[in-house]
């Protein structure tokens, strides 16, 4: 009988170790086929432990990525609801939903899950890297500075996480942590390329030129050819009081013509007195592509200086839709102080009648004239008073040419004494104009119902 149950335990002890060494050999096929690319071939080894209860929670991590890698994301979701019905309690499958929620779900519902996974687990770091990703894809930069912030003092962030910091840092040009956080990463051979970009570049905005030429020199060793190291050695340049900085810059655009170029190169223009100059590049930088916010502010304040308050404002709503984050911010203060000074901040309101944020004319402020009434009802007037005294306005129709620097915007000002009616002159030009942003000078349009 001993014999017997010795030679039973030998057989299932053989079994085991036949089952484990096929597990094995599974995973390790998923995990190459999943490095190699082949997602499908990979999935069908994940199914085969799946049906036997041995996906764990990084295999079913690799599963959801390979449908993703398939462009298949809806079968990487039922994987994970699947797996969170197997382990309700499973921090690392919430976190692959949020993921999922991030890129392919509603932001209400992301925010949602990443807060549960929070609140379970505070130092939860996959989750705040989920959320600052969230922020860097709206350019929020200063709820990426105060997220991280909190969580550097509880020293959990990995590597990724401190560069993140240490450039919010940059950005809100708190030089000295940015410098400190850079520094670090740097000594530790982590990211050494980018933080030398960084840390050179802090130094010739500081303009410590020696300290800069440091990470220069270290920098033209290893990406020689390099354009953010070569606008580096321009900007140490432009440092240097005998410098001919137009001259240079002229030499850089003619090379890489990139935002920044252009950006010294106006800069250079208005500190050397060529107002006019300026105000003529800076408006043929605005029509080449969609431009950066300092591209329009630029414009819109040359355009103030000389006058032009009316076409300052209708580039300033022209770009507003198109902007995000600080940079939507930055521009709506710019709309926000043109206001008229007797129009209360409070009777500004944002007219959003409709959903689609392509909609111009939902996005420009609408000033509301300021009244005794605390309730304003509608008006009857014109019904009640006699048809002998009711005013009469001509109306006519005309044709008009537009002009370089014209917008949709600025031409119903002229014409209708508002720019809300921009949409009537696209309406009735449909046969010259395909977008409310393409107008060209020259174009010849119809504008109805002038009085």
């Amino acid at each position: 009988m001993n014999a017997l149950m010795f030679s039973m335990l030998v057989v299932l002890f053989g079994c085991a170790s036949y089952d484990s060494s096929r597990h094995q050999s599974y995973i390790s096929q998923a995990k190459i086929l999943h490095q190699n690319s082949e997602w499908e071939e990979s999935n069908k080894f994940l199914e085969l432990l799946e049906q036997e209860s041995i996906l764990s929670d990084d295999l079913v991590g690799i599963k959801v990525k390979n449908f993703e890698y398939l462009s298949r994301p809806n079968d990487g979701r039922i994987v994970i609801d699947h797996a969170i019905a197997r382990k309700p309690h499973s921090i690392n499958f919430l976190v692959l939903l949020s993921n999922w929620l991030l890129d392919y779900g509603k932001k209400e519902d992301f925010l949602k899950i990443n807060s549960l996974i929070l609140t379970r687990n505070p130092n939860n770091l996959s989750a705040v890297k989920l959320l600052v990703k969230l922020y860097k894809r709206e350019n929020q930069w200063g709820q990426i500075k105060d997220t991280l912030l909190v969580y550097d003092n509880k020293n959990i962030l990995d590597n990724e996480s401190q560069y993140c910091l240490a450039q919010a840092m940059y950005k809100f040009h708190d030089y000295e942590k940015a410098i400190a956080g850079f520094t670090r990463l740097y000594n530790q051979g982590v990211y050494q390329q980018q933080t030398a970009k960084y840390l050179g570049w802090i130094h010739a905005e500081r303009k410590e030129i020696d300290l800069a030429n440091i990470y220069i020199r270290k920098l033209t060793e290893v990406l020689p050819r390099d354009p953010l190291v070569k606008r580096l050695i321009t900007k140490n340049l432009l440092n240097q009081s005998q410098t001919d900085k137009l001259a240079v810059l002229k030499m850089y655009n003619a090379e890489y013509e990139d935002d920044w170029g252009q950006h010294q190169y106006w800069l250079a223009l208005k500190q050397s007195g060529q107002t006019e100059q300026a105000l003529d590049y800076i408006s043929d930088v605005l029509t080449r592509k969609n431009p950066k916010p300092w591209v329009v502010l630029a414009y819109s304040r040359d355009l103030r200086m000389i006058g032009q308050k009316e076409h300052s404002l209708a580039v300033l709503n022209k770009a507003l839709p198109f902007m995000n984050g600080d940079a939507r911010s930055q521009i709506q203060n710019e709309i926000t102080l043109l206001t008229p000074v007797n129009i209360k901040q409070e009777e500004i309101i944002l007219v959003n009648t409709e959903k689609s944020s392509n909609n111009l004319e939902n996005q420009i402020p609408v000033l509301v004239p300021p009244t005794d009434n605390p309730i304003i009802e509608k008006t009857t007037e014109a019904k009640s008073l006699p048809e002998n005294e009711r005013g009469t306005a001509s109306v006519k129709d005309v044709i008009y040419e537009v002009k370089a620097g014209d917008t949709l915007q600025t031409i119903s000002q002229k014409f209708y004494k508002t720019t809300r009616r921009w949409p009537d002159i696209l309406k009735a030009n449909k046969d010259v104009l395909s977008s409310y942003d393409k107008i060209e000078k020259g174009t010849k349009l119809k504008i109805s119902g002038v009085q």
